[in-house]
């Protein structure tokens, strides 16, 4: 982590101003981390702009979360690690159309104990974190228990954007149609292919200011079956607002949340059954290099109001370059 930071500071030390202000605005890059929902199809958030024709995005992410759900049917202890490439491509015309794939490893980890500490000073339930052995990896669904590490590379996911507004504009609208390959064996996917559809946009406030905001619905393909015993919903919905405060010409400030419909329709499977609600703290530093502008950005994001059914605490660091 200090290695990150250490390249955060150096990036905002050395950054010139950016060649393209679309790189200054957000929404900062951050999917959700709800149990289960973390592998499937995700396509929150998506930024609105869209690349002209030619133009190609990469983005590399990497996040860091910590999982408790201590449920009877369902007990879920472990942290986590999912680092995803993805590759965007600008079609021209508004359109633009991408590819992502992942890798997910869970393993005991070490933040148990300052996620404890943290919690008794701020006044925070342990939610009978204080019960079990620190740093443990276990899932115990109601069908199938894990124990010890594990990883494994995700399912495939594909994006279509397409911008309804005219280019140029101040406030853009933008919509599309997402997907998931089932590649990934059951523990690291859902079995089946997923599709979406999502609509979002960006709204300038004053000059350094914008408001962004987006809504999905996404179609399970296993929907209505189980994963482990777990009844997963045919469909699920999300919403997501965020605020974007631009510092400097390089700096761009982000607070996020995202609401996510249940993972599960079952009755048996504790906090599974509830939304999640997630909310996002994050930084970007845009900056140029030879080959074109980019940005880096590091953020944290913390389950909010229902705690257990998301990553407690997940640590996000992105880059993008574009060509």
């Amino acid at each position: 982590m200090r290695y990150l930071l250490s390249l955060l500071v150096l990036l905002m030390l050395s950054s010139v101003a950016v060649a393209d202000e679309r790189l200054s605005w957000g929404p900062f890059i951050s999917r959700s981390t709800g149990v289960i929902k973390v592998h499937q199809l995700r396509p929150n958030p998506i930024r609105v702009d869209v690349l002209e024709s030619g133009e190609m995005e990469v983005v590399m992410s990497f996040a860091y979360g910590n999982i408790w759900h201590p449920g009877r049917n369902v007990f879920l202890d472990y942290e986590f690690s999912r680092t995803s490439l993805a590759v965007y491509m600008g079609g021209g015309e508004g359109t633009e159309i991408g590819v992502e794939i992942g890798g997910y490893t869970h393993f005991g980890g070490f933040l148990d104990g300052s996620l404890e500490a943290s919690h008794k000073l701020l006044g925070f339930p342990q939610d009978g974190r204080n019960w079990y052995p620190r740093n443990e990896s276990i899932m115990r669904w109601p069908t199938r228990v894990f124990g010890g590490p594990g990883n494994q590379i995700q399912d495939i996911s594909i994006y279509h954007k397409q911008r309804f507004t005219p280019e140029g504009s101040d406030i853009v609208v933008a919509g599309g149609l997402t997907g998931k390959l089932n590649i990934a064996p059951a523990l690291y996917g859902t079995g089946e292919h997923d599709v979406g559809l999502w609509l979002g946009g960006r709204l300038p406030i004053v000059d350094d200011f914008q408001l962004f905001g987006s809504s999905t619905l996404t179609f399970m393909g296993k929907g209505g079956k189980e994963f482990f015993g777990v009844q997963l919903a045919r469909m699920q919905w999300s919403i997501f607002g965020a605020m974007g405060i631009r510092l400097s010409d390089t700096l761009t400030l982000f607070s996020q949340s995202l609401i996510t419909s249940p993972v599960s329709t079952g009755t048996n499977v504790g906090l599974l059954s509830e939304n999640t609600y997630e909310v996002t703290t994050g930084l970007r530093v845009a900056f140029s290099n030879i080959s074109g502008p980019g940005f880096m950005e590091m953020g944290i994001t913390e389950d909010a109001f229902i705690l257990g059914n998301a990553a407690d605490i997940t640590f996000v660091v992105n880059m993008v370059l574009r060509y």
